[in-house]
């Protein structure tokens, strides 16, 4: 029993390792020797993103960078973050990221997908209430103002 607590830890431990590193990569078979191989960016860790973002073709970085930038506020973004990567992204363009991440085990065919934690999720949709609160809140003094416009021309006018 105390060994299974133990590996239970260790693996743990391990995981909580990968995941602070911001990326995880992962072949399909079980040593990890075959292809197709993913590489999965967790988008809370900016250190990887900027790596990223600098093997990038630069009108491609600054696409996946707008897409970076709004999926603070929008946790929908994701989605068409890896929609990009899948269609923009070639093997040699991987293979860079890979390099610049000292990633030593990259083959053919690898792929590069986008992930959001739970925390990191939350916090995307709490912000997004927030703009859409300032945006109704913005709406409705300028409603005020133009009405308290129209009657002040009016009393002008009736003057």
């Amino acid at each position: 029993m105390k060994i299974l607590t133990l590996l239970y830890f260790v693996i743990l431990f391990i995981n909580s390792i990968l995941i602070v590193r911001g990326y995880k990569f992962k072949c399909s078979s079980f040593f990890g020797s075959k292809p197709p191989c993913f590489l999965q960016i967790y988008l809370e860790n900016h250190r990887e993103m900027a790596t990223l973002l600098s093997a990038c073709i630069p009108a491609q970085g600054h696409i996946l960078n707008k897409l970076y930038k709004k999926h603070f506020f929008d946790p929908s973004v994701v989605s068409s973050m890896n929609k990009f990567a899948a269609i923009y992204f070639t093997q040699t363009v991987i293979y860079d990221i890979c390099r610049k991440l000292k990633i030593k085990k990259c083959r053919h065919k690898t792929y590069v997908s986008f992930y959001l934690s739970k925390r990191g999720y939350k916090s995307a949709l709490k912000r997004q209430k927030i703009e859409q609160e300032k945006k109704k809140r913005l709406l409705l003094e300028r409603e005020k103002s133009s009405s308290f416009r129209s009657i002040l021309q009016q009393k002008t006018n009736n003057l």
